[in-house]
């Protein structure tokens, strides 16, 4: 990473090292992904990314669980570089006159208070009397007897 980071110049010199010694980056990271991550965020142009992402589907089988990683890192760095055109306006304006505060128009605080209305009286329902069926009763009684004598024989 310090390699990468520390010179522009050294991004391309390093890929070619990786490159070149792949089988021994994999050994000493124990994956490709981390060193080639370290170079993926620092390409500058379409073209070196695209180089990349070539180079990333040519090596698919030695990257192999790495692979999707690696393309994917290529990949967010080719949206970086295409949107920095976008948004370059803005960034120099934030970088020559700072941070611009927005106002805004504050809220008209209400005076008036909320129109509400009383709440009904709450009534609660009466539950009707049943009358009591001497059938029921009498039915519910022999049904019982007769679940009982049946336990008691088997």
């Amino acid at each position: 990473n310090t390699a990468v980071s520390g010179n522009e110049a050294n991004t391309q010199k390093v890929f070619q090292y990786i490159q070149q010694n792949l089988a021994a980056v994999i050994h000493a990271f124990g994956n490709a992904r981390t060193p080639l991550s370290y170079v993926s965020a620092r390409l500058r142009t379409e073209a070196e990314v695209i180089a990349f992402q070539t180079w990333a589907n040519n090596t698919r089988s030695i990257l192999d669980t790495s692979y999707a990683l690696v393309y994917s890192d290529a990949a967010n760095t080719l949206e970086s570089i295409r949107l920095s055109p976008a948004i370059a306006n803005d960034l120099d304006d934030f970088f020559e006159n700072g941070l611009q505060e927005f106002t805004t128009t504050p809220v008209p605080a209400s005076t008036a208070a909320p129109a509400t209305s009383a709440r009904p009286v709450l009534v609660e329902p009466v539950t009707p009397g049943l009358p009591d069926s001497a059938v029921s009763t009498f039915a519910s009684i022999f049904l019982l007897a007769i679940a009982a004598f049946a336990h008691i024989i088997l």
